[in-house]
């Protein structure tokens, strides 16, 4: 079979998309990626050796009026350039992963009469995907979602191998993980310092900081100057070992981050992006929270003291942080990707 795959923007939307077309490329299908020009997705379809289709787009939500005009221009051309691009591939099911770069294939699919999947990372459904899953053959869910209709799957995240290959070995010596995202977060970096000032018990433990580049130095600064043991690095390439090093890890909450966190069923506390669109980060934490693996914080200077407070009470409390990791073994664990590979084929087959 020939599949189009759609995923792009950030990282939450591309290795999802990656874990599928990985496993469809094994399975001997015939795949095409579509997503913006000198990008993480085309990086990645590179990467997989897979046809790379390159299509302008601009996101809509939270910008000014002038750009959401150029955005349904670039949408309308988008479009009529992805109803000739699906025609000359003649894919028998295009798969999206949202973002905005979505939309227009998605909808050329539906006029085209081609099977169109798709899968949302997040606990609440992003602006694309809402607009998709009205046409949509199966519908895949990171997480569990109000209103659930019966094309619905709960998939959970697709992760990526290297996550779930990763040994699970046991550390020598506590440390605490914090991860401000990819691109790093000065409110978090300032947040997160904030408190280690006025923490106690850290002596015998060694911190783990990604940063972010802009914030390297004043960050790098900080821990110079704090007697702590640390490693600052801008950005973490192999998460998986800082997720097996931590005995406690302080995080933003993208699903992705959410679901691999779930995975290595670490304690956390989590401070959701504040503006992240539909608030979908504070939705994704409030879901591990509801299963005890973690805490919520509202990102905000004046909750420094909340952090430390919370922070305090896992340093102190080996018995506390392994209740919280045995919460997370109760929780049923999926095998995402077989689960939408399966689900997939089934559908196709009807």
């Amino acid at each position: 079979m020939k599949a189009v795959i759609i995923g792009g923007g950030t990282g939450g939307h591309v290795f999802p998309a990656k874990a599928i077309a990985e496993r469809l490329i094994k399975d001997s299908h015939e795949i095409y990626w579509i997503g913006k020009k000198e990008s993480l997705e085309e990086r990645v379809a590179k990467d997989l050796k897979i046809n790379f289709y390159a299509l302008n787009t601009y996101g809509f939500r939270g910008k000014n009026i002038f750009l959401k005009f150029l955005s349904i221009w670039t949408m309308l051309l988008s479009f009529y350039s992805s109803l000739v691009l699906l025609k000359k591939l003649g894919p028998d099911f295009v798969f999206s992963f949202g973002g905005y770069t979505s939309l227009p294939i998605g909808l050329a699919s539906k006029v085209l009469n081609i099977s169109l999947f798709i899968h949302e990372q997040n606990s609440v459904m992003g602006s694309a995907n809402k607009i998709l899953n009205l046409f949509s053959n199966l519908t895949f869910l990171g997480f569990p979602l109000e209103n659930q209709k019966e094309k619905y799957v709960l998939s959970g995240n697709p992760l990526r191998k290297e996550m779930i290959k990763t040994t699970r070995t046991g550390e020598t010596k506590e440390s605490l993980v914090v991860l401000g995202g990819s691109q790093g977060s000065l409110q978090l970096n300032d947040l997160v310092i904030k408190s280690l000032k006025n923490l106690k018990g850290l002596k015998d433990w060694h911190i783990y900081h990604q940063c972010g580049k802009l914030d390297f130095e004043e960050v790098n600064s900080f821990y110079l100057r704090s007697g702590l043991n640390y490693t600052v690095k801008d950005f973490f390439p192999n998460i998986e070992d800082y997720y097996n090093k931590a005995s406690i890890i302080i995080s933003r909450s993208g699903a992705l981050t959410v679901s691999e966190i779930l995975h290595f069923e670490k304690p956390s506390i989590f401070l959701p992006l504040p503006w992240a669109i539909d608030n979908h980060q504070f939705h994704n934490a409030i879901h591990l929270s509801s299963i005890g693996l973690s805490e919520v914080i509202e990102a905000k200077d004046e909750n420094s003291d909340i952090l430390t407070q919370k922070l305090q009470e896992l340093i102190f409390s080996k018995e506390k942080r392994d209740k919280m990791s045995d919460k997370a073994k109760l929780y049923e664990k999926r095998d995402s990707v077989s689960i939408i590979i399966s689900s997939l084929y089934e559908s196709l087959n009807k």
